[in-house]
């Protein structure tokens, strides 16, 4: 993946940054975590305030660490998945990061999740691209039902499969 194309203020910005968390680590992981915790830790009027702009967002924090480690000669990328909980209707994606070190991709979640919690983060697509995109359409939706249950995973799809018959029969 090629890094970012930073200008101007920009790139003074994402300069600083990289250059602080590479002062300071001495391998990929290092590195990662620093920036990672750089813009966990952003400040409006800092650097880092400035790259991820006014109201940013998990999505726009991830993409910001992945164009600075990208930067900094690492490797990375975006990985959107799921938390598996015991039963959930209409789940959310999330998103977090990957870079490469030592021969292997490595994950790096911008909420620090524990790490009994990280057995439940499945990947689903790699990219900053979304779900669903539609060419000549509109309103399209999308509801997720997720499980780590076998069973309450047959019975959930089922209820649904029932549902949509019916509104199809209507």
């Amino acid at each position: 993946l090629a890094p970012p194309r930073y200008e101007g203020a920009q790139e003074a910005a994402a300069r600083s940054i990289v250059d602080a968390a590479l002062r300071q680590s001495a391998d990929a992981a290092t590195l990662a975590a620093l920036i990672m915790r750089r813009l966990r830790d952003a400040k409006q009027g800092d650097e880092a305030g400035y790259l991820l702009g006014p109201e940013p967002g998990n999505s726009r924090l991830v993409a910001t660490a992945v164009g600075l480690l990208q930067t900094a000669g690492v490797q990375a990328r975006i990985v959107n998945g799921l938390i598996l909980v015991p039963e959930r209707r209409d789940a959310r994606f999330v998103r977090w990061l990957e870079y490469h070190a030592e021969g292997r991709w490595r994950p790096l979640y911008p909420a620090e999740p524990t790490a009994e919690a990280l057995r439940y983060y499945i990947p689903w697509w790699r990219g900053p691209g979304a779900f669903i995109q539609v060419t000549g359409g509109a309103g399209v939706s999308h509801s997720l039902t997720i499980s780590r249950s076998y069973e309450l995973a047959v019975r959930a799809a089922l209820s649904q499969q029932r549902e949509l018959e019916r509104k199809l029969i209507e």
